[in-house]
């Protein structure tokens, strides 16, 4: 049985299947703990006389997965879909979060858009992990939460960013323990927002480009990535705003990924200038 703390909620998966705890242990362990009550209540088995892997929650309506990579992939759905129900309270991105020289950089992007692979690279530079998939933003504070659920990357990066021999291997992805980040982890507690990167979905270019946006238009980029705008005032507008207008907001065109790395940790570097504030406009406005 691995219990797992998650945003305060206590969630227990059990399961006699070695390979199946191996692999949660993999992909969640850096979130185990002892939690105080069980919320969500997942048991995984396996259909009777097949191969097919079966999951529950609080004893529901069974799902079916083919094989550990699918039982993965309905997990993390699930188990997502349930955070956001239970603490609506916080403002959930479809984002990865590190610590890039002290400061809270959320790199946020649709599916595809290189934001797994492009944290996985910028923990070479000592980017502290907290999150590749979900940042659960705390408003009033503008802080986000840790959810260092192991990294998943669809595709083998480039050299010299081979993955290490821990990764767990599925039929769906690859997964790098939080763990076994270069540059280690932020820990769990949260972190404050200082900066957020929309990685846009053009082809890469041979140089990385990054533009500062002004409020307005940061606004309009970061909103098609809420995961749950509607649990919030106005439809998620007015967090995103509030957003867009507490941090340093850039786009990002990719370019091979050390010259892309670079550039984000000079950005960074630039935007702690006081000087640098997020409330300042581009020239040419929002």
């Amino acid at each position: 049985m691995l219990t797992l703390e998650i945003l305060g909620i206590g969630i227990c998966i059990e399961t006699e299947d070695a390979e199946v705890e191996s692999l949660f242990e993999a992909t969640y362990g850096a979130m185990r703990r002892q939690a105080p009550g069980q919320d969500l209540r997942y048991r995984i088995g396996r259909s009777d006389g097949a191969e097919e892997l079966t999951l529950t929650r609080n004893g529901g309506a069974v799902q079916t997965a083919e094989d550990e990579g699918e039982l993965l992939w309905l997990f993390d759905g699930d188990l997502a879909v349930e955070l956001q129900k239970l603490r609506s309270d916080l403002f959930f991105l479809h984002s990865a979060v590190l610590n890039v020289r002290g400061r809270g950089c959320l790199l946020v992007g649709g599916i595809g858009a290189g934001k797994s692979t492009t944290a996985w690279a910028l923990s070479h530079f000592g980017g502290r992990y907290s999150s590749d998939e979900l940042a659960p933003v705390d408003l009033g504070a503008l802080e986000v939460h840790a959810y260092p659920r192991a990294l998943c990357l669809k595709d083998e990066p480039p050299v010299p960013y081979q993955l290490p021999e821990t990764t767990v291997r599925t039929t769906r992805a690859m997964y790098v323990p939080a763990g076994s980040m270069p540059g280690g982890m932020n820990g769990r507690g949260a972190l404050s927002v200082s900066s957020v990167i929309v990685i846009n979905h053009e082809a890469e270019a041979s140089q990385p480009r990054l533009r500062r946006l002004g409020k307005a238009e940061a606004a309009v980029r970061i909103y098609p990535h809420a995961l749950n705008a509607l649990a919030h005032s106005g439809q998620g507008l007015d967090a995103v705003i509030r957003i867009a207008s507490g941090c340093a907001c850039f786009e990002l065109t990719r370019g091979e990924l050390s010259a892309t790395c670079k550039q984000i940790e000079s950005l960074l570097a630039e935007s702690a200038d006081p000087g640098f504030g997020a409330t300042t406009e581009p020239p040419g406005g929002g």
